[in-house]
């Protein structure tokens, strides 16, 4: 079961949806302490959901796309560019992003 980045309908149900595998988490996270890209500490936990309000979203972003620059490894550039679409949506209308373990 992937880790997802969501936003949310007004209905409640997924609108955009950007998952996370275990072992793409695992990366992640390696490569984000390689480059003290702190803000993905916050979802560390693989299994806990958690609120990205818009402060947080903004930070994220800025380490999404430094992260993306140093890059070299295709499923994580795919994932980080669904999650910078996610965030970049998420400001522009001033959304909750929402990551939710299934």
């Amino acid at each position: 079961m992937p880790l997802d980045f969501v936003l949310l309908a007004n209905n409640g149900t997924p609108r955009l949806t950007v998952p996370l595998s275990v072992d793409l988490h695992h990366d992640l996270l390696m490569s984000a302490s390689e480059y003290q890209f702190g803000s993905f500490e916050m979802f560390s936990d693989y299994y806990s959901d958690i609120q990205i309000d818009l402060d947080r979203a903004f930070k994220l972003l800025s380490d999404v796309k430094l992260l993306r620059s140093k890059n070299k490894s295709v499923p994580m550039d795919r994932f980080l560019d669904g999650l910078e679409e996610l965030l970049d949506c998420a400001l522009s209308n001033k959304e909750t992003v929402y990551v939710l373990a299934d």
